[in-house]
């Protein structure tokens, strides 16, 4: 590995796969020069290709995958297994309680690193030994690893650099157009082919921070979404400022259909609220033409938003009923959803 003048990495160390790529992308690379070592290169001899550790294990695995069924579904796991269990830290715990008679001791030669509390009695003490840090043989690949996948990501996404909003270990999330053709074109079996890129969903995401997002796929959701962003628009257009209550409570919905665990379930949730009946959704249309008569375009978005919204009502009254299940399919289901 090596090391050079940069701010992309705390520790500012880097392996040749980074640094490959970071010269194609024009970043200036300025090594080191303090008199001390700045590189860490291995012979020859001691290198061994990933398609040796890896090649036969993958593919072994893959093509029971590909089979399906419970085999398959336990090879998927298996598969993504085999470079953690090379490059696995060992960590050692011991819980201490209140009424706990033997003396407490510290591990020789380790290090804690926390304490967590498992209730009001006791504590779980979690060591490091920094002389032998790792479980596996081969910790010394985990940077290359994961130095040539954010590679092969980079290299995919440069294209559509300023059309990435989110990157997370081997996944992201793309802006597109609805009316535009699709940025990436993924195969119909990309899940039965090494090294494809899989279709996941689409639809209107929020993302509120590098671990939180959320997907709308439905398109009654996304509909609403946009009425309620038309509304806000045509209401600041028409005079209303930005603190003002008519456009706070729309922005307020918005933000709460972005973050809502299931957007489709706090829509309905809002919508029967809004209409539990017909003369709810009449009486609302009413009072709104009353009160916006002399603001038409205004008045247009609202009754298609409140519109919207009693349609929600109505279709939710012709879901089919849940089925309800035996005990033994409920603990059978189970069992599949804990496999």
């Amino acid at each position: 590995m090596l090391t050079f003048q940069s701010n992309k990495n705390k520790k500012g160390v880097y392996t040749f796969i980074d640094l490959q790529r970071a010269k194609k992308l024009g970043i200036d690379i300025q090594l080191i020069q303090d008199g001390k070592p700045n590189a860490l290169i291995y012979d020859r001899e001691a290198r061994i290709p990933g398609t040796v550790i890896f090649g036969e294990y993958v593919h072994f695995l893959f093509n029971i995958k590909n089979q399906g069924g419970v085999a398959g579904r336990v090879a998927k796991r298996v598969i993504n297994t085999l470079w953690g269990a090379l490059c696995q830290r060992k960590r050692n715990y011991k819980t201490l309680t209140t009424d706990q008679t033997d003396p407490f001791k510290f591990p020789e030669g380790h290090t804690l690193d926390s304490i967590i509390p498992g209730g009001s009695d006791q504590w779980r003490f979690q060591f490091t030994n920094p002389g032998s840090p790792f479980k596996g043989e081969y910790p010394r690949i985990a940077p290359f690893l994961l130095a040539h996948g954010r590679k092969m990501t980079s290299e995919l996404l440069e294209p559509y650099k300023n059309k990435v909003r989110r990157i997370h270990t081997d996944g992201f999330i793309l802006e597109e157009q609805p009316s535009s053709p699709t940025l990436i074109t993924c195969p119909e079996n990309a899940s039965k082919a090494l090294k494809a890129l899989k279709f996941e969903t689409a639809g209107y995401c929020h993302v509120k921070n590098a671990n939180k997002f959320t997907i709308v796929s439905d398109e009654t959701v996304l509909k609403i979404i946009r009425a309620l962003k038309g509304t806000i628009v045509v209401a600041l257009v028409s005079g209303f400022s930005k603190t003002s209550y008519l456009v706070q409570d729309h922005v307020k919905y918005i933000k709460r259909i972005q973050t809502a665990k299931s957007p489709v379930s706090y829509v309905k949730f809002v919508a029967r609220k809004l209409f539990p009946d017909n003369a709810a959704y009449t009486a609302k249309i009413a009072k709104i033409r009353e009160s916006y008569k002399n603001k038409q375009a205004l008045l247009d978005k609202l009754e298609a938003l409140f519109e919207l919204y009693y349609n929600v009502t109505k279709d939710s009254l012709t879901d089919p009923p849940k089925r309800a299940v035996t005990m033994n399919e409920a603990e059978k289901t189970l069992a599949e959803l804990l496999a």
